[in-house]
């Protein structure tokens, strides 16, 4: 079946009279169409004897894991394919150093401030590349650090293009990595496209095949600008790289500009000052490589570190025009050869400063394929009203046909299906514009004053009341405590929901009835005795407004046991007591320790259905939930260092029932089925019910 994604790729493809066949077509003829094609692609002869140089630059402000592990991939590579490499490696403040001397022939490390020269430096240090490289020198390849050639012959096959072109793109075409930089089908399966598993030819494969008409398209149409170039030294040395600009940007602008092209797309939206400073260097790139530009055939594969749509690449222009930027006043050259700042806009400063950390270029892959998953859901529900019918249909259909041919294939399609209607029934909540919060809480008999300090805390928190709902779930506790229940409730204006249950106590099953009734944007699910400290609240939704895609945690601090043995004063002494209390584990948080008390999106918790309700008694239901959240992409924030929350000492009275020996052949039996069972959805549609 084609997808209706794949179908407008086609017809914008065909539309532009993209020829597909060309790279399948026979020998004879395809060394007719190579040699045509380098008839119209001006050509000037020159020898060059000297050496071929790679530069490459390496700066991770945010530290990503991935940048570094890309980079030793990269070098491995090229190492082996004959590279000679110069890399010139940035790091700020008291930042250590990632590289050493073995990850380039030539190794030049320089030191910034996050104040001054926290921006795009890319173009600005292939310059400092530039004057090391050795004097015999004569042609260049400028590298991104996170690309494979497939091609083990590209070093040689560029070098002697160079002979006869001014300018050289060292590849025709490249895919994007999907996470795990592996891909599902063959090359010539994949589809057209700027996203993970996709693939696109080069800028100057598409000029060459498609006119310079491309050159004033989209980017998916004219074609890749970055990853890769190369070209005689002589013209870098009269021009330079064109280096001011503070976003990643410097590819698309100078691959138009070696062109002479000065009206590709989002450039209407640049200020005048900068147009009128690129339009300087444009001439005199052009004016030197005569339009002499062509490419290698091989394929570049691009490493994956984060989502494409993380760089946010289609924002720069509007940032640059919405600062008015003007690259002579607001930046300089510093005394240590960076990009510095050198205007007043500090929110302009600001702006670029989150934009790296935005990028997000660390992420677990189920994250990636959860969003890419709600993405392709959303878009059909919200926009083509149709579709639902027609998927419905050819569901029901196929489903029938397939349960006769694999009942496993047909349990596994019914559970895509599942998942997609839980998505479109909780995707409003996900979308929510109001910061509301349901606090649920359990309890079976615990009437008591720790009740009284857990909601008096709750209720002094420094975030408006009104978005702030509580909700406690007595589960089966004896009348006599009904009464405080219900005091404690009216109280601090919180819903009390009973529940007639005489048997096994089931936390998760607790839990479970207060998320099937919330529908605010936000759950807090908690204990009864703790006691948050004043800024809870609104430091842990500062967090997830910054990142849905995360539970929230702290790790505990224990009270002593007779520290608090009445309902107190939980603001104005709640420092007195943290200083006594026991911070429950050293070391890196974990799971056992602070699990029970978490924090997510209501969308989440209705998503996977809740906590699991096989867990009856005591323990090991909180881990799980929190593992079930890591399972479908969400990442575990422990913020102990933010704020933090006392746990208030109480006995434990439940009646022993079992001998020790039972009690410990039942936690090993959960603790089994926890390591074994790694599915997020567990509970029937009937879970949560009263």
């Amino acid at each position: 079946m084609v997808e209706i994604k794949d179908f407008f790729w086609k017809s914008e493809n065909l539309l532009f009279g993209l020829n597909r066949e060309m790279e399948h077509i026979g020998n004879k003829p395809k060394l007719l169409v190579k040699k045509k094609v380098q008839e119209d692609v001006p050509k000037f002869p020159k020898k060059l004897p000297g050496s071929f140089w790679g530069i490459t630059t390496f700066f991770n402000s945010e530290k990503y894991k991935t940048k570094l592990e890309n980079y030793k991939k990269f070098r491995e590579s090229s190492k082996k394919q004959g590279l000679k490499l110069l890399c010139v490696e940035l790091v700020f403040d008291k930042d250590k150093f990632s590289l050493n001397k073995g990850d380039a022939d030539i190794l030049i490390q320089i030191r910034g401030t996050r104040k001054k020269n926290l921006l795009w430096q890319k173009e600005r240090l292939l310059n400092i590349a530039l004057e090391k490289l050795p004097s015999d020198c004569d042609k260049i390849a400028w590298l991104d650090c996170d690309i494979i050639f497939q091609d083990n012959k590209w070093v040689d096959k560029t070098s002697k293009l160079l002979e006869s072109f001014n300018i050289i793109q060292p590849y025709s075409w490249a895919v994007r990595f999907p996470f795990g930089n592996k891909l599902e089908k063959d090359f010539d399966s994949l589809r057209y496209g700027v996203s993970e598993g996709e693939r696109l030819y080069c800028l100057s494969y598409g000029l060459v095949f498609h006119g310079k008409e491309v050159l004033h398209e989209e980017y998916k149409y004219h074609g890749h600008t970055g990853l890769a170039w190369a070209a005689r030294k002589s013209i870098f040395d009269k021009c330079r790289f064109y280096d001011k600009i503070p976003l990643a940007f410097g590819d698309k602008f100078m691959a138009h500009s070696f062109y002479g092209n000065k009206n590709f797309t989002g450039r209407e939206k640049h200020s005048d000052f900068l147009k009128k400073d690129q339009d300087k260097w444009t001439d005199k790139i052009s004016s030197e490589i005569k339009e002499s530009i062509y490419f290698s055939r091989g394929i570049i594969f691009h490493l994956w570190h984060g989502n494409h749509v993380n760089r946010r690449y289609g924002e720069i222009d509007n940032i640059l025009n919405k600062y008015n930027f003007n690259p002579n006043k607001d930046l300089k050259i510093g005394k240590n050869k960076l990009l510095e700042w050198s205007s007043k806009k500090i929110d302009f400063q600001k702006e670029i400063s989150e934009y790296f950390k935005e990028r997000k270029e660390d992420l677990s892959e189920n994250e990636v394929q959860f969003k890419k998953l709600i993405k392709e859901l959303d878009n059909p529900v919200r926009d083509l009203d149709g579709l639902r019918f027609l998927v419905d249909r050819f569901m029901g259909l196929s489903g029938i046909f397939l349960k006769k041919l694999s009942k496993k294939s047909y349990s596994k399609l019914k559970l895509k299906m599942n998942f997609f209607e839980r998505y479109k029934k909780y995707v409003h909540l996900f979308n929510r514009n109001k910061d509301d919060v349901s606090v649920i809480m359990f309890v079976k008999n615990r009437g008591d004053f720790r009740i009284f300090n857990a909601l008096k805390s709750i209720r002094l928190q420094d975030y408006p009341q009104k978005l702030i709902k509580i909700i406690i779930v007595d589960y089966g506790s004896d009348s006599k405590h009904i009464p405080y229940y219900k005091k404690a409730c009216e109280r601090f204006n919180v819903e009390y929901i009973r529940v007639e249950n005489d048997g096994e106590w089931n936390k998760s099953h607790a839990l479970n009835i207060a998320i099937r009734k919330v529908n605010t944007k936000y759950i807090l699910s908690t204990d009864v005795d703790i006691i948050f400290e004043k800024n809870y609240f609104k430091n842990v939704i500062s967090e997830l407004k910054r990142d849905f895609f995360q539970v929230v945690l702290c790790k505990p601090f224990d009270c002593p046991e007779g520290q608090i043995n009445s309902e107190v004063d939980v603001v104005e002494k709640y420092e007195e007591f943290k200083k006594e209390c026991t911070y429950r584990t050293k070391g890196e948080p974990s799971y056992h320790h602070g699990t029970g008390i978490n924090f997510a999106l209501t969308f989440f918790y209705k998503l996977m259905r809740g906590y699991d309700e096989e867990y009856v008694g005591w323990g090991v239901m909180d881990d799980d939930v929190v593992k079930r959240f890591n399972l479908m992409g969400m990442k575990t924030n422990f913020i102990t260092e933010k704020t933090s929350y006392l746990h208030q000492w109480h006995p434990y009275h439940e009646e022993k029932t079992v001998s020790e020996e039972q009690l410990e052949k039942e936690r090993n039996i959960k603790k089994e089925y926890f390591d074994k069972n790694n599915s997020v959805l567990r509970n029937p549609e009937g879970w949560g019910e009263l």
